[in-house]
């Protein structure tokens, strides 16, 4: 066995020449402990495969709005063309 002094004993302790900041550790119930076994590579796929649902949700969403608005204009009627265009019963099952 070879003499030591204070200093030699605790020198391994050190991590590339500092000693380590001890933090406490989080809360059990906000860990995901479900994403514990998973590789950065899986997560990273999850994730990109989450951002193209989206953004693809998004899309579809912004396409049916204006698909949505020609479908108005084609189907509204301008008011101010009529004028006093006056139309009874029989002539509006006769016409439309």
């Amino acid at each position: 066995m070879r003499c030591q002094n204070k200093q030699d004993a605790i020198e391994h302790k050190y991590i590339g020449g500092y000693w380590p900041e001890v933090q406490a550790a989080p809360d059990p119930s906000l860990i995901k402990w479900e994403n514990l076994g998973k590789g950065s590579i899986e997560r990273c796929g999850r994730a990109t495969f989450t951002f193209i649902v989206a953004l693809l949700l998004l899309v579809i969403g912004f396409g049916t709005i204006l698909w949505l608005f020609q479908i108005k204009e084609k189907y509204t009627m301008n008011t101010l063309k009529c004028g006093e265009l006056v139309i009874d019963e029989a002539t509006a099952y006769l016409t439309f």
